[in-house]
Parts: C-alpha cells; sequence; structure tokens
C-alpha cells in the first residue's frame, strides 16, 4: 500500500514540476506560425488578359509555380515562374512564360482574423519569352501586383492574385498582360 502511494505522490509532484515548465514553453512559442520565417511553396492556375500594342488579344490560360522565403512577418521574396498558353497577337500563334524575383510585402500582417488573412503587394523584375510559329525570343520584364493570402491551417494558405506584366525586347511590341491566378501555398518551419 505505501508503495502506491509513493507512486502516486511521486507522480503528482513530477506533474507538479513539469506544469509551469509547459506553461512557459507554450508562451515563448509565437501566437501565429504563418508570421514565422520560413520557406514555401506556392503553385496555382493562370489565366492571362492580353494587351498587345495598345489593343487586347485573346486570353490565355496556363499555370503559376513559386518559391519563396518569408523572411520577416511583412515581407517575403520569392522566384515566379507563369506559363500561358493561347496567346495569339496579330495571329501570330504562341505561349508565352515570364520568370520573376519578386518581392512580397504585407501590410497588415496579424490585423484581419489575426492573420489568418493577409493582403499583399507585389513586385518583381525577370525575363519574358514570347513563341510564335516563326520564332522566340527573351526580354525583360517587370511584375506589379496585389493578392491575399488565406490560411486554413499553420501550414497551408488559399492565395488569389492579379498582376501586371511588362516586357520589353520580344517579337511583338510591348508583349504586356495582365495575369489572375489561384492557387495554395504550403509553408515549412
Amino acid at each position: 500500500m505505501n508503495s502506491r502511494i509513493f507512486r502516486a505522490a511521486s507522480l503528482v509532484f513530477a506533474l507538479l514540476l513539469l506544469a509551469p515548465t509547459s506553461v512557459l514553453a507554450q508562451e515563448d512559442e509565437p501566437e501565429h506560425k504563418w508570421l514565422e520565417r520560413s520557406f514555401y511553396l506556392q503553385a496555382g492556375g493562370s489565366g492571362a488578359g492580353e494587351e498587345f500594342s495598345k489593343t487586347v488579344g485573346t486570353d490565355g490560360l496556363g499555370f503559376n509555380l513559386r518559391a519563396g522565403l518569408r523572411l520577416i512577418p511583412w515581407l517575403g521574396f520569392e522566384v515566379d515562374f507563369e506559363w500561358l498558353d493561347g496567346m495569339n497577337p496579330g495571329d501570330n500563334g504562341g505561349d508565352n512564360w515570364a520568370t520573376t524575383i519578386n518581392a512580397r510585402a504585407y501590410p497588415t500582417t496579424d490585423l484581419i482574423l489575426e492573420g489568418r488573412i493577409q493582403p499583399y503587394l507585389l513586385v518583381g523584375i525577370g525575363a519574358s519569352s514570347f513563341r510564335t510559329n516563326r520564332s522566340r525570343e527573351i526580354g525583360f520584364a517587370s511584375r506589379w501586383g496585389v493578392g491575399v493570402d488565406s490560411y486554413i491551417t499553420d501550414r497551408i494558405a488559399v492565395t488569389v492574385g492579379v498582376s501586371y506584366l511588362w516586357s520589353a525586347g520580344t517579337p511583338v511590341k510591348d508583349l504586356n498582360y495582365v495575369s489572375y491566378t489561384l492557387g495554395a501555398m504550403y509553408r515549412f518551419y
């Protein structure tokens, strides 16, 4: 009987010693993981409304892939690859890809639903390519955009974004388009 009482007392004593430690450990952890520094991958479907030499062409459809680092709660950097098919300026036929390195700023990091919904501003530079049935050329590109990351869990977010891609040096004068993307992001903590 004494050994049972001793074991029960030892267990209670151990729990009393460990309880404050676990409470302190919980206080040290950040309240929301999505505000922490981490790498992320993002993939989604893209569509585009074209603008070639001040006239609007047909729409293109494709995909968008991004890999990035959320450096601090309000700023991240990423590499963005977008491929679009069905772009047809001046009946030349063709497809387009663009790769940009973007800065992504989150001005309201934890203000909307404790940070679960995070609007962002995006600016980037890189290269774009337009291929017609006659040739392929690569030119300079800049990307300007806005979007929203909406966190479902600490690691998974649904993303919606709209950006304007301006490029120079491609076979079609002023290969510019508005791109809209719907996708998902996964964060690696």
